[in-house]
């Protein structure tokens, strides 16, 4: 077994093993049937990621662009997930 690599997801898809993927990078492949859940256990990651910024200064255009994108992109994941 092995944690979402290329080569452990080609192995598992090659019917030579069972690979543990994060969900955004198997999602498509289970969709396509490319992989099988051989179980209905998720596991919470084991950390977080966090996003800070001086609120002292003003965000650049892009800065305040990739924060927006970055929240939404969030929110929707924990969503999937509820």
């Amino acid at each position: 077994m092995a944690i979402g690599s290329a080569n452990s997801l080609q192995a598992a898809q090659a019917d030579q093993g069972v690979c543990v993927g994060w969900h955004r990078l198997v999602k498509t492949l289970v969709e396509e049937g490319k992989l099988v859940r051989i179980t209905d256990l998720v596991l919470d990651a084991p950390g977080g990621y966090y996003l800070t910024w001086n609120e002292n200064r003003v965000l650049s255009p892009g800065a305040e662009r990739l924060r927006e994108w970055l929240r939404k992109i969030s929110s929707e994941e924990r969503n999937a997930w509820s």
